[in-house]
Order: C-alpha cells, then sequence, then structure tokens
C-alpha cells in the first residue's frame, strides 16, 4: 500500500511540472457561508461562519484532459473542520469498444485537515487516496441524457496506522431539457467501502433530482431534493424495550441491530451573470439526518454566497 501511494505521489509531481509549462483555463471560486450546526451533531450545537476557495485548473497533455482541483475551508471558531484538499484527473476516450466510446477517468487526491481531525464523518480524516472510473453516456432525442459510471477508489489514512478504505460504486445520471429554460436532472448512487477497519465499512444508496432554469438572460435558479441511506454491517447497536402486559407486570426486551442513519436534504440557488467572466452565486440548504445511534443524529441549516470567476 506505502508503494503503490508513492507511485501516485510521484505521477502527481510528474503531472504538475507538465501542467506548469501547458497552456492552461480555470474557474476561481470564493465565498463567504453560515451553518446553523458545524460540526453536525445533536449534542453541542455550534453556529459557525466559515469561507471557501475553490480553483479548478484545465489542460491537456498530449492530447488528453487533465483536470487540477484545489479547495479551502475556513471556520471561523471550528477551527478542527478546516481543510485542505487538492484533485488531479484526467480523461481518456476508449472507442474500441462494440457499444461506443467510453471514458477512463483516474485521479489522485489528498484531503488534509489542518489543525486536527473533524468528527463530522467517517471520512473527515486526513487521508490520501486514488480512483479509476468508467463513463458512458447515451442522447436520446437530443433532450435526454443518460450516463452511468462505475469506479474504484482507495482511501489511506493518516491518523490510523493499519486503516485503508476499498470503495466500489455505481451511478447513474439523467439530465433532461424539459423547455428551452428548463432542466431536470437525476441521479442514483450506490455503493459499499471495505475498510481494514471493520467499523468503517459501510452500503450506502445516494438518491438525488434537481430542476433549475434561466429567469432572465443573467439571472438562473436551481434546486435540489437529495435523500441518502447508509448502513454499517459491523457496527452494532443495542435497543431495549419495555413491555407491560394486561396485569401490569413489566419486562425488558433487548436486541441488536445494524447502525443506519438517513439523510434528507434540499437546496434552492441563484446564480446572476454580471458579465462573460463574473458570476454571483447564493443560496440555501437545509438538512436532517436520523439514526438508530443517537450520536448520528442531527440538523443543519447553511446560507452561502459565492462570486466566481471564469478564466480563458
Amino acid at each position: 500500500m506505502k508503494l503503490f501511494f508513492r507511485i501516485c505521489a510521484s505521477v502527481f509531481i510528474l503531472l504538475l511540472a507538465e501542467l506548469s509549462s501547458a497552456q492552461v483555463s480555470g474557474n476561481q471560486s470564493l465565498g463567504a457561508n453560515y451553518t446553523s450546526n458545524a460540526n453536525l451533531t445533536s449534542a453541542d450545537i455550534k453556529s459557525d461562519f466559515y469561507s471557501r476557495l475553490d480553483s479548478k485548473w484545465y489542460s491537456e497533455i498530449n492530447t488528453y484532459p487533465i483536470f487540477f482541483g484545489f479547495s479551502w475551508l475556513n471556520y471561523s471558531k471550528e477551527k478542527s473542520n478546516n481543510l485542505l484538499s487538492f484533485t488531479l484527473s484526467a480523461e481518456k476516450v476508449d472507442s474500441d469498444r462494440v457499444a461506443g466510446q467510453f471514458l477512463w477517468i483516474p485521479r489522485l487526491f489528498h484531503r488534509n485537515y489542518i489543525s486536527s481531525n473533524a468528527a463530522t464523518s467517517d471520512i473527515s480524516f486526513t487521508h490520501t487516496g486514488a480512483g479509476l472510473d468508467l463513463e458512458k453516456t447515451w442522447t436520446a432525442n437530443t433532450w435526454l441524457n443518460i450516463t452511468v459510471d462505475a469506479g474504484y477508489e482507495v482511501r489511506s489514512f493518516a491518523s490510523f496506522a493499519n486503516r485503508a478504505d476499498h470503495e466500489i460504486h455505481l451511478m447513474v445520471d439523467t439530465d433532461s431539457h424539459l423547455e428551452s429554460n428548463l432542466n431536470l436532472t437525476t441521479s442514483a448512487d450506490f455503493g459499499f467501502i471495505i475498510s481494514s477497519l471493520s467499523e468503517y465499512s459501510k452500503t450506502y444508496l445516494d438518491l438525488a433530482a434537481g430542476i433549475g432554469g434561466v429567469y432572465t438572460p443573467r439571472l438562473s435558479w436551481n434546486s435540489e431534493l437529495r435523500i441518502s441511506s447508509v448502513s454499517y454491517p459491523n457496527r452494532k447497536i443495542s435497543q431495549v424495550t419495555e413491555i407491560t402486559n394486561r396485569r401490569g407486570k413489566t419486562s425488558y426486551q433487548g436486541a441488536d441491530s445494524n447502525e443506519q442513519t438517513f439523510l434528507t436534504s434540499a437546496r434552492v440557488g441563484l446564480a446572476y451573470l454580471l458579465d462573460e467572466e463574473w458570476i454571483v452565486k447564493s443560496g440555501l440548504s437545509i438538512a436532517s439526518q436520523n439514526s438508530n445511534n443517537e450520536i448520528n443524529i442531527y440538523k443543519n441549516n447553511e446560507i452561502f454566497l459565492s462570486v466566481v470567476f471564469k478564466g480563458p
């Protein structure tokens, strides 16, 4: 595993060196956000403001598209959530298949929590990883695009001496142009993670639907509803039920079940085009998660505002 990540790091450095001499273009985004529950908990709720910087660059090396992404989250109070992340990916078209063109997407990434490890989810720990996806898109009747993506990802966690996560996922996305100014999207994402630390193994299902459109030539809007279900086969939650019979006698019955979480979220947003290069975005999102483990129950609301610069 260490040798694998050393090879990935070497490839990462070589590609960055190639990008430094190639012609690049990109988008830059700087945002200010408010969250009502920075640590995603129900026990000690703390609201916070945080800034977000996203930088995405695109270039070509030997006709292959190369993408480099950088993201920085900086919280005003909850410093344990401060995050630096880097992603390097490429795309290769494979047209030798009988069913038509497929897209191979290899990637390398690193997520680094600057102050300490955050406690908002199972992967909110500093880690490095690599992945490979195989993607295929079909166009039906000129108004409907269907994309299927199957992939594998491996992650190594610096704060866990023996933890390595292996993930396999399958995603199906649709993009429908209902009218000239109205667009409908749906997505379904199913996968499972096998971890060397069995308590982090899980299966998940994520479903989303969104609708958006153009209100004026400069103003557009979007919305999304998402539900996610996660089950941990190696985490058992003990529950005790009190049973009273008709004579008033009480007994207690215990049972163990797998830990599960169920998340629902909704988001609405606006985008205003200042000119060909500058866009202002704003919006609101709400989320609520239920679980048979009390520490995983929470509600969170966020308000976001960002300025996007679309470079050459």
